[in-house]
């Protein structure tokens, strides 16, 4: 025979005590469910069920997976080992992790040498040396993406040395080549007791090495205007021209002198002063102060001072 034990059933609110509450009295005690043994009953919704339960009540039971590892037959037994959790990534997990790990590379990528320039060429240099090419390029060092070759080639042209600047990048190899073309001086100017060379289009820059420079001129003033913009023109190129045209037809006339009121002038070997003025037609010039000397020479007399500034109207100086 067997016994069956009928628990109470539990009202969800309890057993009210008492009657029903009237105006002006306490509110009745609500008594809380309680189990057989006198103890609280727990809400299922709060606190951790069974398998079994859970399953009554239709809920999804995760179950962890095990696998059977068998062992040599000499042990006759197996252990059943549970399996490791199964890793489940979202897609805003993965998304994180491939942007942390492309962050990493393109972290490495900047910071490492692989990307440096760490070979500069530089072509076409005579006047700068080539460490002061890449002084003024600054691309040693930099990174091959961020480097800019119009900016460097800005840089380069903003001297008054350089009239063109040319910058090629060669990557894989990291390597730069810089090709410029220099202005080339024409004229050796000792301006006041400041030497200047000057290029073809009058623009003056500093003497940086040793060149050959075919004229010489030597002013006691300083008459060269140098300007803070280092390709503003510092005198008009058709003086520069004259005096390279009075070198070319008198080869003695090397060591020119200037100064404003005369222009041009040297001193003969024959022991007489020679003006030519500013500029204008040197050929003519030359051709009337040849002349001139001839006929000095056939006389049989010397000059001190002889002008050619208009060739129009020359005159000489005799000596007492």
């Amino acid at each position: 025979m067997s016994l069956a034990i009928r628990r109470p059933r539990l009202s969800i609110l309890g057993r009210v005590s008492g009657g029903s509450p009237k105006r002006g009295r306490r509110r009745p005690r609500v008594d809380r469910p309680t189990t057989r043994y006198g103890g609280s009953r727990r809400n299922p919704l709060t606190y951790p069920i069974g398998r079994r339960a859970a399953q009554a009540l239709g809920s999804p039971v995760r179950r962890r997976r095990s696998y059977t590892i068998p062992l040599p037959d000499e042990l006759g037994t197996e252990i059943s080992l549970p399996a490791l959790p199964r890793l489940r990534i979202g897609r805003r997990k993965l998304t994180l992790l491939l942007l942390v790990a492309w962050l990493m590379v393109a972290r490495g990528a900047w910071v490492g040498d692989q990307f440096r320039i760490n070979d500069v060429t530089v072509e076409g240099a005579s006047l700068l040396s080539e460490a002061q090419i890449e002084s003024i390029a600054r691309l040693q060092g930099s990174h091959v993406f961020a480097m800019d070759p119009r900016a460097a080639e800005q840089r380069l042209v903003s001297y008054a040395e350089i009239d063109e600047a040319r910058v090629q990048i060669q990557w894989p190899g990291n390597k730069v080549t810089i090709q410029v073309e220099e202005r080339r001086p024409i004229v050796q100017w000792n301006d006041g007791g400041k030497t200047w060379w000057l290029s073809a289009s009058g623009v003056a820059f500093i003497q940086r090495q040793p060149y050959k420079v075919m004229v010489e001129v030597t002013s006691s003033e300083a008459v060269l205007e140098i300007s803070q913009v280092a390709l503003e023109p510092a005198i008009d190129p058709a003086v520069l021209w004259s005096a390279v045209r009075l070198s070319e037809k008198l080869p003695y006339a090397t060591n020119l002198t200037y100064s404003q009121e005369h222009g041009f002038g040297f001193e003969d070997p024959r022991g007489w002063e020679v003006l030519f003025g500013r500029s204008g037609d040197m050929d003519t010039k030359v051709i009337v102060y040849e002349a001139i000397v001839l006929s000095l020479l056939e006389q049989g007399q010397s000059a001190v001072l002889v002008s050619v500034e208009d060739p129009a109207s020359p005159y000489y100086r005799l000596t007492r």
